[in-house]
């Protein structure tokens, strides 16, 4: 999982600006072979036991035969109005199914000078036919009550993600492999965690079920832009925008940079892909954020992007996907306005190694339709298949 350069200089380099410029409170890429408490961190809980190692590219934890020790990365701490943030890459490693119970395990988290833990972060058992959920907490350890990730995740693949927790309103929010911001994202608040003073980026060792979890280049910030540089490589490549882009959207609904045209929440809906584009490994994941609130959202495979990739005017969007059109999945977009595939996608769609197949993500819109059509789509993605 180990960049080619540390994570800090990359992000400066994608943001064009110097390190002194973001405002980063803490970072560790693991560059380093031995204890983590050797390089900085501190054990808050359990020091000594099944202590926390760095290989020089991942830090290892060690999910099994009791507890372990919890280790912390301090830094200044932030105010009771403060948003804090953080990315780190983690995989699953398989071997071992993820079953705890249905509480699920957390293994990332911020938290204060004592034992006021929120945005916690972890794995539940898969809802599907996937290896297991990710879910993040506001401030308890009970993940199956706060916010999941629509759709299964897979064993050995490595996932980048981004969380924050809002001191002024308990929020804690988990992006998944995003582009920016406004990629697709859960959210989870309870109220009760307000005004807790973070001080410490923390990783956790429990015994909810056997099984190693790996995590790497983590950073943490002020700001998205601080943790977060840049899109990840991702199995594919979004094109046709409703953002002025391509063709224009059908009555004056622009959409933000990277968007489908704006549909009733204000936005466009956004379509990205988590996993791989590997037939083999089944774990690819279409997510199509900035849908309407329970709304069924139809993926579709086509051969062609329409209009060369401009796309053409079809109800309150444009359709950028053509050409022997497979329906793979309809799926209701959660509270959160987001909705991903359960399918094995390469299946479903019947794609072949040296494929190249475009997706798009088509939802309904009764509420507030802006063009009247009562319907949208999202951007395009494209997606060259290997074994």
């Amino acid at each position: 999982m180990k960049k080619n350069t540390l994570l800090l200089s990359g992000l400066a380099l994608l943001a064009g600006a110097s390190l002194a410029q973001a405002q980063v409170l803490a970072s560790d890429d693991f560059s380093y072979v031995g204890a983590l408490t050797s390089n900085g961190w501190i054990a808050h809980s359990g020091g000594g036991a099944k202590t926390i190692m760095s290989d020089g590219q991942v830090a290892t934890l060690d999910q099994s035969s009791g507890s372990g020790e919890d280790d912390s990365l301090v830094f200044a701490a932030q105010t009771a109005t403060d948003v804090t943030y953080a990315s780190f890459d983690f995989r699953v490693v398989s071997g071992t199914p993820v079953n705890p119970d249905a509480q699920g395990l957390y293994f990332a988290h911020f938290k204060d000078s004592g034992t006021n833990f929120s945005a916690r972060t972890g794995v539940l058992s898969p809802a599907a036919a996937g290896d297991f959920v990710l879910a993040i907490n506001a401030d308890s350890a009970d993940l199956g009550a706060g916010a999941q990730w629509p759709g299964d995740l897979a064993f050995d693949t490595t996932y980048s993600v981004v969380i924050n927790y809002d001191a002024n309103t308990s929020a804690s929010t988990l992006w998944l492999n995003p582009v920016d911001m406004a990629s697709a994202s859960i959210t989870s608040i309870t109220g009760t965690s307000i005004g807790d003073l973070v001080e410490g980026f923390a990783l956790r060792q429990s015994n909810d079920y056997t099984g190693f979890i790996q995590v790497d280049n983590v950073v943490v910030g002020k700001t998205f832009a601080d943790v977060w540089g840049g899109s990840p490589a991702g199995p594919g490549t979004a094109f046709c925008f409703g953002d002025g882009t391509g063709t224009a959207c059908p009555c004056g609904n622009a959409g933000a940079a990277g968007e489908g045209c704006a549909n009733s929440t204000g936005g466009g809906a956004i379509l990205a892909g988590t996993g791989s584009a590997s037939i083999g490994s089944a774990d690819l994941v279409l997510s199509a954020s900035q849908v309407p609130v329970n709304q069924p959202t139809l993926f579709f495979q086509g051969d062609n992007a329409v209009a060369g990739g401009a796309g053409t005017v079809f109800g309150d969007g444009l359709r950028c996907a053509g050409g022997n059109v497979v329906r793979l999945q309809v799926r209701v977009a959660n509270a959160s306005g987001v909705a991903a595939t359960t399918v094995n996608v390469s299946s479903k769609g019947g794609v072949v190694m040296g494929d190249v197949k475009r997706y798009q993500a088509w939802y309904r819109d009764p509420a507030s339709s802006p063009c009247g059509a009562f319907f949208n789509l999202s951007n395009g993605y494209e997606i060259t298949w290997g074994m």
